[in-house]
């Protein structure tokens, strides 16, 4: 029989904390700690966008929109390790313009009222008249209103519209102005 000596060292356990988790390209810094539950000697974060960071807390900047993987692999100082993961998303982030005023007189330029923007996923617009009643209705943002009424040409004026969309982060936005249409 022979006695031996066994050292049995305690393993860390990493966590990985990040804020905010999930971020728009428009604002794409993130926040990342590291946690254990035992002394870590050695913090090796690995992002899939190709970047990496030794420290326990960092910041980041995203440059460019997906799904990451996020790896944290903690050794204490016995050579004991733990590895972890988790994930960041970076929406597209979404612009949204709406004219001021129209002519649609058949010349090719600004004959059309209609909203435009990038990052939109539904879209509804209604235009009304100065009398409150909805002269025009459309769900499509790459179509607009030609400056008729069932067929007819509108009167130059002040009309109002209210345009509801939603981004793709799911927001949803209701927008209400006014635009002239002029002859």
């Amino acid at each position: 029989t022979q006695n031996a000596l066994i050292n049995v060292y305690p393993q860390p356990e990493g966590f990985i904390s990040i804020n905010p988790r999930l971020v728009s390209n428009y604002e794409p810094k993130v926040n990342f700690y590291g946690t254990s539950t035992s002394p870590v000697s050695v913090w090796n974060w690995t992002i899939s966008d190709g970047s990496s960071e030794s420290n326990q807390n960092f910041e980041h900047i995203f440059r460019n929109t997906g799904t990451f993987s996020v790896m944290l692999v903690v050794e204490n100082t016995f050579g004991c390790v733990d590895t972890v993961f988790d994930f960041v998303t970076v929406y597209p982030d979404h612009s949204f313009y709406v004219p001021n005023a129209f002519t649609p007189n058949n010349d090719g330029n600004n004959d059309v009222f209609m909203a435009s923007g990038n990052g939109i996923r539904a879209f509804e617009m209604a235009i009304y008249n100065r009398w409150g009643e909805m002269i025009y209705w459309n769900k499509d943002i790459m179509k607009g209103w030609d400056g008729k009424i069932n067929g007819r040409v509108a009167q130059m004026g002040v009309y109002v519209y209210k345009i509801t969309y939603t981004d793709s982060m799911e927001q949803e936005y209701t927008v209400y102005g006014n635009f002239d249409l002029i002859r």
